[in-house]
């Protein structure tokens, strides 16, 4: 049941990141859908199990392709890159060769691993280095993320990836939740 609340989550993430006029929105947004739709697929409502064809394709859009996706959207916020429409669809394809490149040599795990080790760097840069678009508060939260991300990732390393895969996911929800919640107006 769990799971189905932490797809709802990331499901109202990327509506929120959609229909936000920050910079990247819609790449943000197709990366938490993603994520919402693999918590979704493995909740109690739908129950599929890991072998599944469409888990498989889920977890693989999530894991290669989601996760170093926000990593660039957090990088863009951050140094206030200005890029076309049309990187973010490079970025997208070019993420989508690695995968297969990893995958067709067997050395997948390791390009998570990096991936992984990537997102702790961006969050922890972000946090320490590119200040200028986040406030003391956000700086913060992304530093403690980072660190509670480097923390589980050393203390479960590659022997429970699942573990933190779900932690790398919830540092996702609250970076893309800093840089695309609604502001009052």
């Amino acid at each position: 049941m769990l799971s189905l609340v932490y797809g709802l989550a990331f499901a109202w993430l990327a509506y929120n990141c959609w229909h936000s006029h920050v910079s990247a929105a819609k790449t943000a947004a197709l990366a938490a859908l993603f994520i919402a739709l693999q918590q979704v697929a493995i909740s109690p409502l739908l129950n599929l199990s890991p072998d599944h064809s469409s888990m498989l394709m889920l977890s693989n859009g999530v894991n290669y392709i989601s996760l170093p996706l926000v990593a660039m959207v957090v990088l863009h916020h951050s140094l206030g890159w200005q890029w076309q429409a049309a990187t973010w669809g490079r970025i997208f394809l070019g993420l989508a060769a690695m995968f297969e490149l990893g995958r067709r040599s067997g050395l997948n795990a390791d390009y998570l691993l990096v991936i992984i080790g990537l997102w702790i760097a961006v969050l922890v840069t972000s946090a320490g280095l590119f200040t200028h678009h986040w406030n003391n508060s956000q700086r913060i939260i992304l530093a403690i993320s980072g660190l509670y991300l480097a923390w589980i990732l050393y203390s479960y390393g590659p022997f429970n990836m699942a573990q933190v895969l779900y932690a790398a996911q919830a540092t996702v929800f609250i970076a893309l939740f800093i840089i695309y919640r609604r502001q009052s107006s």
